[in-house]
This record gives C-alpha cells, sequence and structure tokens, in this order.
C-alpha cells in the first residue's frame, strides 16, 4: 500500500488502513523468521534487526488494539519514549537526579521513560550513591514523589538507615475529619477482618486504589443501629456502612505526618530548592529540556555530560569563591 492510497482518507479511516497494512507486514515477516529455524547463539546482523523490528511491530499492533493501555510506544524512531504528565503531558523521558545539599553537587542521575516510577528511581539512585566507597546518605529530601510510596520509604528507612523528609500525604478527607480514624479499627492477624470501635466487625474487603492495602466496608444495618454513629460518621450512607481504609504502609505515612511538624523537616525543605534550582540550571542554560538523541541510554549519555558541565562549573566556583574573587584571581594571571 502506498501513501497514495490513503492520502484523501480522514485521519482514523487511514490509521486504520496503515494498521492493516503493518498486520499483513508482521504476518509475513513473522512466517519468514519461522522458515530460517532457530537463531543461532550469535545470529547475524540482519537477523537481529529483523527480530527486534518484529518485537516493536508487535508491540505496536498491540498499543493500537488496547487504546487504553499504559506503557504504549509513542514513536517507532525513539521506542524507548513514553508519555509523562509532570506538569503537563509530553512524549519522551524523564530526568532524575541526586544532588549533595551541602556542596550542590550532582552525585547520580538517571533517564526513565516519560512513564517511569520515580518514587522507585529515588531508591535506586540512593542505593548507588551508598555503594560508593565511604559515602552513608543520613537523609534524603524530596518532593511529592515519596508522599505515597510508604513501601519504598520502608526500605529507605529500614533497610539503609535513611531518614526521609518528603511533603506528607495528603490530610484525611473533610468526610473523616473529626470522626475515628482507621487506627481505631483494629485487623485480626491475618488482616481480614476488621473490628470497630463498638466491636462491630467486617471481612467484605477490596483492594484499595495503589494495591498497597484493603478498603474494608461495614453493612448499612450494622452502623444504623451502633451507639457510636455519631462519632463515626456525618451520615449514614444509603447503601453500606462506614468505610475504612487499611493502609499495609500506614505507620510510614504517619511518620511523614509527624515528621512534617517538626522543626528539622522545615530547616531540610528550605534546602530542597537548591536541588530544584539545579535541575532548573541543567534545563534553562545547557538544553536539557530536550533530548537530541533517541535511545534512552543515548539520552543519559547527553544529560551526563551535562551534569559533569554543571558540576565543573560549581566545583569552580566553590574553590574561588565570589565572582569577585574570580575577577581578581584572572587579573592577577595575566600580570596586571
Amino acid at each position: 500500500m502506498n501513501s497514495t492510497f490513503t492520502s484523501d482518507l480522514r485521519d482514523a479511516e487511514r490509521l486504520y488502513y496503515r494498521v492493516e497494512h503493518l498486520r499483513r507486514i508482521v504476518t509475513w515477516a513473522e512466517a519468514l523468521v519461522a522458515a530460517l529455524g532457530p537463531a543461532s547463539e550469535l545470529p547475524d546482523r540482519n537477523r537481529r534487526a529483523l527480530e527486534q523490528a518484529l518485537t516493536l511491530a508487535g508491540k505496536v499492533l498491540a498499543d493500537r488494539d488496547d487504546p487504553q493501555a499504559r506503557d504504549q510506544v509513542r514513536s517507532v524512531t525513539d521506542p524507548d519514549a513514553r508519555r509523562g504528565k509532570p506538569g503537563g503531558y509530553f512524549d519522551g523521558y524523564l530526568l532524575d537526579a541526586l544532588v549533595d545539599a551541602d556542596s550542590e553537587i550532582i552525585t547520580a542521575l538517571e533517564v526513565l521513560p516519560g512513564n517511569g516510577d520515580e518514587g522507585a528511581d529515588s531508591e535506586h539512585l540512593l542505593r548507588q550513591e551508598e555503594e560508593a566507597p565511604g559515602n552513608d546518605v543520613a537523609a534524603l529530601s524530596t518532593d511529592g514523589i515519596l508522599s505515597s510510596r510508604g513501601e519504598v520509604v520502608r526500605r529507605l528507612e529500614e533497610e539503609l538507615g535513611v531518614t526521609v523528609y518528603a511533603p506528607p500525604p495528603p490530610p484525611r478527607t473533610t468526610a473523616e475529619a473529626g470522626f475515628f480514624p482507621p487506627e481505631a479499627f483494629t485487623l485480626d492477624e491475618r488482616g481480614e477482618v476488621l473490628t470497630g470501635p463498638d466491636g462491630e466487625q467486617t471481612s467484605l474487603r477490596y483492594p484499595n486504589t495503589h494495591g498497597t492495602g484493603w478498603r474494608f466496608v461495614f453493612r448499612r444495618s450494622q452502623c444504623r443501629g451502633c451507639p457510636l454513629q455519631s462519632q463515626c460518621m456525618a451520615r449514614l450512607p444509603k447503601n453500606h456502612g462506614r468505610t475504612v481504609i487499611k493502609n499495609d504502609y500506614q505507620a510510614e505515612y504517619e511518620r511523614l505526618r509527624a515528621r512534617a511538624q517538626t522543626e528539622m523537616y522545615r530547616e531540610v525543605r528550605k534546602e530542597h530548592p537548591r536541588v530544584e534550582r539545579k535541575l532548573a540550571e541543567m534545563v534553562n542554560r545547557h538544553g536539557a529540556r530536550r533530548a537530541r538523541y533517541r535511545g534512552r541510554w543515548r539520552v543519559k549519555i547527553q544529560l551526563l555530560m551535562t551534569a559533569v558541565v554543571v558540576n565543573i562549573k560549581r566545583i569552580v566556583k566553590l574553590l574561588i569563591g565570589s565572582p569577585g574573587a574570580a575577577l581578581a584571581l584572572g587579573a592577577a594571571a595575566c600580570g596586571q
């Protein structure tokens, strides 16, 4: 099928014909690979390229079959790129950076697809930093990426001994404020039966949104005659009773909430903008907003070189001090 066949069609129709054309090509190529037989331990370059192209084409077709699928390929010329939404939708990559708060030196960075898991990557960067000889990180300050990642907070604090300073999880909803909190409801040892303050129990539960706990629901009849109803909810729902979410990482979230009320938290958060300024420097002064290459590892090389330049600038500033001192040093070197 050439492009002139679909040039006069509407976008949706043109896409349909091109996808079907791709299906036929994939079917033909798969038959060709099967006819070639098993690949040797060291397959030739052409066969390897064909198999990689088939894998990518299969992924593209799967994405077309399920338009709501996550992790969709956004470009066949840059198949590592993904769609993300930090501040607005974009297709490309995310930059994660670890910055020493005292020196403002970038100590580690990683490039993720646009939909990458920044919470998990923060753990990866920190473990990488801890593996360097002589490094022992005492505390980590992050933005909101760890506010709902209790499992990462637990590993950082219990396995690495790092104190996490992050914005606490959102406050409880207005409907819950002033009433029995989830902590007032107790779970049995197996975590399957929830008991309320009045002794009523329920085993009706559903996984919560993030898969990190359970949403327990009491029957309406249980709550209707409860003498503690006024302390539990503002009004009785029409179809059920009180809903309680018991999170596996509730202790971690409570620690973040309590830590956010301390003076140390306020001091740490005052230093956090240094990280944002460092990222802004890479973006605004050194072109880190745009990926100059295709492929995640090439983009990482670009940003590693950018980080080296930014670090050299910072090291020079730390060595020579203020801009005035730099001018004086330069004049002395010229013999004036």
